[in-house]
């Protein structure tokens, strides 16, 4: 009998495994590469964890003042440092509020793509994605004055708020045009939300209430306030 049962066991194991999708699995291959932090493995669209990079139409600003596109150029330094490596291994952490695959990419040297994408200044460290590992990789950068940090620029997040006409004119309204909302629950609570996360729309800046504006989200975490769970 305990035969008999241990073989079902096996049997619903083996079909719980072939029905589990490929996104869920660890893939190696050669990624396509989307954009600063996006690739594509074996047909599947991957977010890599903890970073956040800017917008291939995203502009920067170097140390002279002058622009210069800095999206397009975190794209390709991700594009170079993944041939370099390739194959590249990642595997799933879960899925993103908007229901994207978050993934942790490795090359074959066993090199995580995220930190190496921090530590030389083509993303930001995001909390909100895992990212809190990486925060002195990001200092490092910072004072090294690597990627991004070459100059003055804007969080992507808050990039790509701007982009959006309506979120353009919500910024002229609010302190120093800063697009993060620090918002204090009816309980007390105290969480931010980017321009991009689910309710920020519907989340209404009462100052007499303790709510804040926040320019980053690193802000609005030293002022006590965290990402929302869920």
């Amino acid at each position: 009998m305990r035969s008999a049962r241990r073989l079902a066991l096996l049997a619903a194991l083996v079909v719980m495994a072939a029905a589990i999708p490929a996104s869920a699995a660890r893939l190696t291959g050669a990624a396509e590469v989307v954009d600063g932090d996006t690739i594509i493995l074996h047909g599947v669209t991957m977010r890599l964890h903890g970073v956040d990079a800017p917008e291939p139409a995203q502009q920067c600003t170097d140390a002279a003042g002058a622009s210069w596109e800095c999206g397009l150029a975190a794209t390709e330094a991700l594009r170079a440092f993944l041939a370099a490596g390739a194959p590249v291994t990642c595997e799933t952490l879960g899925e993103d509020r908007f229901g994207r695959t978050i993934s942790d990419c490795r090359t074959a040297g066993g090199a995580s793509v995220s930190e190496w994408l921090v530590a030389e200044g083509w993303a930001l460290a995001h909390p909100g994605l895992g990212g809190e590992a990486f925060g002195l990789l990001e200092l490092d950068a910072l004072a090294a004055g690597k990627g991004l940090w070459a100059g003055p620029f804007t969080p992507p997040w808050i990039w790509r708020g701007l982009a959006v006409p309506e979120l353009a004119e919500l910024a002229a309204l609010s302190d120093e045009g800063c697009l993060v909302k620090g918002d204090v629950t009816p309980e007390g609570g105290r969480v931010y939300r980017l321009p991009d996360w689910p309710g920020y729309a519907a989340t209404v800046i009462a100052a007499e209430e303790g709510d804040r504006w926040f320019c980053t989200e690193g802000d609005a975490m030293a002022a006590g306030f965290r990402a929302p769970r869920g």
